[in-house]
């Protein structure tokens, strides 16, 4: 393999945060964020799901 960067390969990005697999505190995150998207039907079904 060449050590030349491929422009059509993308760079790892890791998406994992503290909470990542602690399904109530992701759905808690998910709920903050659609809070202050401004819609009510995300905020409804986020709400919802960490109930």
């Amino acid at each position: 393999m060449s050590d030349t960067a491929n422009p059509l390969v993308a760079p790892r990005e890791d998406s994992t945060r503290w909470y990542s697999g602690v399904f109530l505190a992701e759905d808690v995150d998910s709920l903050m964020a659609s809070f202050s998207g401004g819609g009510w039907i995300d905020p409804a079904i986020g709400g919802v799901a960490a109930g």
